[in-house]
């Protein structure tokens, strides 16, 4: 029996409801988007531990009459998970990697080292990379920043979903690195729009493993 046609799009006007209501106001699809971008690797002694960037944005006010942090929860997780392991002794020293963002007017190193101190690292066990735009950049800049210290190991830390990624492209150019994932979704976020963004990240990141793909960066 054939359904009506009404009923085929109130079905589809509920699915499309449900799915935004979804991605919306609970975490669950993008940590399922995530999983296979994933890779979960034990930490171990390095020489240094390199956080990568996650953006920075500038909003004027977060609608309830105060100014919105320009460092992302994103950023924030990634810099947590680095800054325990240099407390935990897997390393002595950070590299902090993020250039300037067009979009916000902001350096992310620049945002992303005073909140690495806010955490219990000193400002002199941290290196400030600020000339990278992407993720490649991230990886030859702060190759570069290891050399010149004569570092030789080094443990990657970045979001859960950006981790296949991230360790592929620093072994393309043949570092000895461990990549570590940073939790997705442990600073409360009490926005929809944190909800969204994190859900928009992760969907483009298959996008971008794509594109790298074709650039041989892989």
């Amino acid at each position: 029996m054939t359904r009506p046609p009404q009923i085929k799009w109130i079905v589809s006007g509920a699915l499309a409801v449900v799915a935004a209501w979804s991605v919306s106001f609970t975490t669950w699809p993008a940590e399922l988007l995530a999983l296979p971008l994933t890779v979960y690797q034990p930490p171990r002694p390095a020489d240094v531990v390199i956080v990568l960037g996650a953006g920075a944005r500038k909003h004027p006010s977060s609608g309830k009459g105060q100014t919105r942090d320009p460092l992302p929860p994103q950023a924030k997780e990634r810099i947590i998970r680095g800054a325990g392991l240099i407390q935990q002794g897997y390393a002595p020293a950070m590299i902090v990697a993020g250039g300037y963002s067009k979009q916000s007017g902001y350096v992310e190193a620049q945002l992303m080292k005073p909140f690495a101190v806010s955490r219990g690292i000193a400002p002199a066990q941290i290196i400030a990379e600020d000339q990278s735009k992407n993720t490649w950049e991230n990886a030859v800049n702060s190759l570069a920043v290891m050399q010149r210290n004569g570092w030789q190991s080094a443990l990657v830390v970045t979001s859960s979903y950006h981790t296949l990624r991230a360790c592929a492209i620093f072994r393309k150019l043949q570092a000895d690195v461990r990549c570590i994932a940073a939790p997705l979704n442990t600073i409360p976020t009490d926005t929809v729009y944190e909800r969204l963004t994190d859900f928009r990240s992760v969907v483009r990141e298959y996008g971008a493993l794509v594109y790298n793909l074709v650039q041989g960066r892989l």
